[in-house]
């Protein structure tokens, strides 16, 4: 006898859910979380004070008033060097760096 197959919320069907590729991929996400950690440090806050002062507090994406700051190049953990690199941070604007977020999440959910 067959075993009984389930529909993942993926589409797939399996033995048992999530799927092997579901479970794998959610382990990664469970990794990544260290990326944002980052954000709630002194070592994070500084950079980023320095980087809007260094930009004169304006968006490099739209010119408008910037308030945070976002990664050119995203990075992979908080021990990446692209993530303290202060060539690789840019001020910006609340929206335009919600925008970019959003891009990158819809960009990675495409790659699978």
């Amino acid at each position: 006898m067959s075993p009984l197959l389930r529909v993942c919320g993926c589409g797939a069907l399996t033995p048992t859910t999530p799927c092997p590729a579901c479970k794998a991929a959610k382990g990664r996400r469970h990794r990544q979380l260290p990326t944002w950690q980052t954000y709630n440090t002194a070592r994070w806050r500084a950079l980023r004070k320095r980087i809007l002062e260094r930009d004169d507090h304006t968006c490099q994406r739209c010119g408008g008033v910037a308030n945070t700051a976002g990664h050119i190049i995203p990075f992979v953990d908080k021990d990446d060097p692209n993530a303290w690199d202060e060539d690789n941070i840019q001020a910006e604007c609340g929206s335009c760096n919600a925008r970019e977020q959003a891009l990158r999440r819809a960009e990675k959910n495409r790659r699978g």
